[in-house]
């Protein structure tokens, strides 16, 4: 039961960094979506992260 708020905190986690990442091209209009990859990276990270610390607590 412990790990079924996991994938809820990974879908939350993508998407917030895709979100954020999506809200910065918009407002610097950038042509090619350069927010959108790092922040997606950075999304990534932290999703392991997140995987690592709730397994190395068991």
């Amino acid at each position: 039961m412990k790990y079924a708020g996991l994938g809820f905190e990974i879908l939350a986690s993508m998407l917030f960094c895709v979100g954020i990442g999506y809200a910065l091209d918009k407002y610097f209009e950038t042509e090619k979506p350069w927010f959108v990859l790092s922040f997606s990276l950075l999304g990534c990270v932290l999703v392991i992260y997140i995987m690592i610390k709730s397994i190395k607590e068991d």
